[in-house]
């Protein structure tokens, strides 16, 4: 997939839903950059964005047909994506990996088997998953996390 720059002045909000994945985010000051690599088809993944009234960016990257029985055959995706400060991010996966450098305004990251290592989250933190372990520098509001074995470090 080509990668793919978005304008974005004001607030962001990323939705991803992908089976098997590496995301990784960065930070920039007035765009979204969005690169995906892997061994999978572009052609099963869609990426859509839209920019409402109020100049808010939204984008979604799923996986045409997800299926959590057989994300263990599946070949992984590298999700890399800049975001501007206080963006947020909501990630779903059976098995992701999450690292996030700089500032988001919230998370909420559920996967059944991933780790999530992130800088500063000026919001909520929600992470449910079986297994998986959360580092967390910062947090501004609620840290929520459900996990059936791993370790919190906060």
């Amino acid at each position: 997939m080509n990668p793919l720059t978005i304008p974005a002045a004001d607030a962001v909000q990323v939705t991803i839903a992908v089976a098997v994945a590496q995301i990784r985010v960065s930070e920039s000051t007035d765009e979204v950059r969005l690169t995906i690599t892997g061994q999978k088809d572009p052609d099963e993944l869609t990426v859509e964005f839209t920019t409402d009234a109020d100049g808010t960016v939204r984008l979604n990257v799923s996986e045409r047909q997800r299926r959590a029985v057989s994300w263990r055959r599946r070949r992984g995706l590298v999700i890399e994506l800049a975001t501007p400060p206080g963006t947020s991010l909501t990630v779903d996966g059976a098995a992701a990996d999450l690292r996030a450098e700089g500032a988001l305004g919230s998370l909420r990251f559920t996967t059944a088997a991933g780790d999530a290592r992130l800088g500063h989250v000026a919001g909520d933190v929600h992470v449910k998953g079986a297994t998986g372990d959360v580092h967390v520098n910062t947090v501004g509001g609620e840290l929520r996390v459900q996990l059936a074995t791993g370790n919190v470090v906060a």
